[in-house]
């Protein structure tokens, strides 16, 4: 099996913690070294390093990115030449892509949201919203992390074809602790929207 990932915001190889560059880099990054053990997997991101082999069967393909619709004509042009089986969007900037290739690509679409508009609890972006409507109602599956946010959008879209699968934990590198103290730890940026105030305020509790 050859699967296509448009990873327009996010690529695998980004240094973490430097601008955006984060939590879904990081599940991109393991998520499909995982996968490449057994299935063929071509990584379309923004940048300017052209092609870039991770393993045997995973490679990181950088596409001019002046703007969606430009991002995917490339996509179009290179999958022409070569047949994917399908592909997975990551976040509703790559999900615009997949509404933009889909005709062209005619293939099973898998679509992570990582962030869903309608559900923030701050201004919420309506063009953003209606475009996530629009790439949820279009794509074969849904896939997400949560059970909650699997709910939330049942709720709203009860036809649509979902499912839960968590991210991973990297065990080798986050173990409990043996000294007998309790530890809390924050997996995330040092960014105001991640809410670590929040957490740090909550302590006090």
């Amino acid at each position: 099996m050859r699967i296509a990932v448009i990873s327009y915001h996010s690529s695998p190889l980004e240094p973490v913690g430097f601008g955006k560059s984060g939590g879904m880099n990081i599940c991109i990054s393991y998520l499909y070294q995982a996968l490449s053990q057994y299935f063929e997997i071509d990584i379309f991101t923004c940048g300017k390093r052209g092609q870039i082999r991770l393993g045997a069967l995973l490679n990181v393909i950088h596409l001019p990115c002046e703007n969606l619709r430009k991002f995917s004509d490339t996509v179009i042009e290179y999958c022409e030449s070569r047949r994917y089986d399908i592909v997975h969007t990551h976040y509703w900037l790559s999900g615009v892509v997949g509404l933009l290739t889909r005709s062209h690509m005619n293939i099973p679409w898998v679509h992570s949201l990582h962030t869903v508009e309608m559900l923030k609890t701050i201004k919420k972006n309506e063009m953003r919203i209606e475009l996530e409507e629009e790439i949820i109602n279009c794509c074969d599956l849904v896939m997400s992390p949560t059970v909650r946010e699997a709910h939330a959008i049942r709720e709203k879209y009860p036809h649509v074809r979902i499912i839960t699968i968590p991210h991973g934990v990297d065990i080798q590198r986050f173990t409990p602790s043996l000294d007998g103290h309790s530890k809390l730890l924050y997996v995330g940026r040092i960014d105001p929207i991640k809410g670590l105030d929040l957490l740090i305020d909550s302590l006090s509790y």
